[in-house]
């Protein structure tokens, strides 16, 4: 066999291997996105792997794939805060009952906090919070065009509800 030959076979070869193992970089992501699962932040995951938060955020920048990845990371993350809200909402969470410095028993402690965001998160249409503004005796908010004012004009009408306001 002609050693030119060989060389192609032998790089060609090479390249196959390359790549079935995966890059550094991939492992390193992957690694990343685990770990932000884990702990739900961008700093968490950060401490857990040692990679900085800069690293994470080129990745978001300039590989689509990664960005894709790290969105499906995200809702796995969500979920699992969800499901704990949930889970210390409903279920409770045990705590230990203390006598004399000794521990004595354990009592079910429930959070209504954390049903209650757990209820405003999924239901949002009939937990969230409702906010009314109305002007004078439940009516309208008064407004008033001050486009076409000019600077002097606008100072003028500043300065003449700030004295409304001191002399209140």
């Amino acid at each position: 066999m002609p050693a030119a030959r060989k060389i192609v076979q032998n790089r060609t070869a090479q390249k196959k291997a390359q790549r079935k193992v995966p890059s550094i970089r991939l492992i390193r992501q992957k690694a990343f996105l685990r770990a932000y699962i884990a702990y739900g932040t961008i700093s968490g995951a950060s401490r857990a792997t040692g990679i900085v938060r800069s690293r994470h955020y080129g990745w978001m920048e300039n590989d689509p794939t990664y960005t894709e990845k790290f969105a499906t990371a995200h809702e796995e993350a969500v979920d699992r805060a969800e499901e704990e809200l949930r889970r210390r909402g409903i279920a409770g969470i045990d705590e230990p009952v203390f006598y004399k410095g000794e521990q004595t028993a354990s009592k079910r402690v429930y959070s209504d906090a954390c049903l209650i965001f757990y209820l405003k998160g999924r239901r949002g249409d009939v937990f969230r919070d409702r906010f009314e503004h109305s002007g004078p005796g439940g009516g309208p908010i008064q407004t008033e065009d001050l486009t076409g004012l000019s600077d002097a004009e606008l100072k003028k009408q500043i300065s003449e509800l700030l004295g409304t306001l001191k002399a209140k």
